[in-house]
């Protein structure tokens, strides 16, 4: 059932929906198997809104008890089931609906590249700038440069150094 990321969210939201119902896990497989997690929050939020995929969600060959369940947590005949843990699951869920849109990239001798791009030395130094521009204080141990080129050890030891005269300040 390892769909995507957010699988696993659905999964502990039709686990808490479904409680009680027969074949549970074969019902929770048909379901992400049909259905995104986006779909799924989109149906269990706002079903008024999204008429397809509820009659698609209709079809699924799923017994009407756990269909029932299902179409019907909002309106308050699943007294049983924690609200307080599901609204947390489905929170997590929604946040899969946006996508994440930052970018990693490392600039050296005046050209940008992208982290996954980088070689070991340039990642181990991207990270120490990193490290530099949030914290006041840092501490490195067994000999981070050895993986820098020596422009990289140069630049770093200068970052140092200027973050050093700044904290002394």
């Amino acid at each position: 059932m390892e769909k995507d990321d957010h699988s696993q969210d659905c999964v502990e939201i039709l686990e808490k929906i479904l409680k009680q119902i027969q074949n549970k896990h074969e019902t929770i497989k048909k379901i992400l198997d049909s259905f995104t997690p986006q779909d799924l929050w989109k149906i269990i939020n706002h079903p008024d809104l999204n008429e397809e995929l509820v009659e698609k969600f209709k079809e699924l060959e799923i017994t009407e008890t756990s269909k029932n369940r299902f179409l019907n947590y909002h309106e308050g005949s699943l007294g049983t089931i924690n609200s307080e843990k599901i609204n947390k699951l489905l929170l997590k869920l929604e946040r899969c609906m946006y996508e994440q849109k930052v970018k990693f990239e490392y600039k050296k001798n005046d050209k940008w590249k992208s982290v996954s791009n980088l070689s070991p030395g340039e990642k181990c130094a991207s990270l120490m700038y990193l490290l530099l521009a949030q914290s006041k204080k840092i501490l490195i141990i067994d000999q981070p440069e050895d993986e820098l080129d020596y422009s990289s050890r140069k630049d770093l030891v200068e970052t140092i150094k200027k973050k050093e005269s700044l904290n002394d300040n």
